[in-house]
């Protein structure tokens, strides 16, 4: 997002900032409701997850799309500079709210199983998630003017393609392995 905010930035084009900001949220928030719908289908299909464990996967499917809101905007965050918005709800409220929700519940209900913990975090998601993508449209809709989207889309996916490629191996196929292999393995 630097990249493509950064430069239309400072030549003062606001056409190419409205057109990737489109752009961007419709393939992120798009993708992220075909693997959450994806993985919906796998797990009431049976293919992931026991009768014990399926509504984790259940919830984790559902906090996807909003989870995908907040990474999303705290990239268009990052690339207008605002930090605040860019780090804090990700890193630092969103764990610490997950982990006083975990222990208020464990402190009125005296346990906590896997479905308790995945439905508190996906309560502190939405609310994270919501908060930021209203607090990102309030600055955008003052930082940038009103413009017609230009869409450069090769220049989009020649940049963006690689850099893809490189996080999934060196991020994503890891805790992937971690996710699949746990319910393959007997306890």
């Amino acid at each position: 997002a630097m990249r493509f905010i950064g430069r239309p930035l400072a030549a003062d084009d606001h056409s190419a900032i409205r057109g990737f900001l489109r752009r961007s949220r419709q393939v992120s928030i798009g993708l992220s409701l075909v693997i959450a719908f994806a993985m919906l289908a796998l797990v009431v299909g049976g293919y992931i997850g026991d009768s014990e464990h399926a509504y984790v996967y259940l919830l984790a499917a559902v906090a996807l799309p909003f989870y995908t809101l907040i990474v999303y905007y705290a990239g268009i965050a990052n690339a207008f500079s605002w930090f605040g918005i860019s780090f804090m709800p990700n890193n630092v409220i969103r764990p610490l709210a997950f982990f006083l929700a975990i222990a208020g519940f464990w402190y009125l209900r005296g346990s906590l199983d896997a479905t308790s913990s995945m439905a508190l975090h996906l309560v502190v998601i939405v609310l994270i998630g919501l908060a930021v993508a209203s607090w990102c449209e309030r600055a955008l809709h003052g930082r940038i003017r009103p413009a017609e989207p230009k869409y450069e889309t090769r220049l989009w996916l020649r940049t963006a393609l690689p850099i893809m490629f490189v996080i999934m191996f060196s991020s994503y196929f890891s805790a992937f392995t971690v996710i699949i292999t746990g319910p393959l393995l007997t306890s």
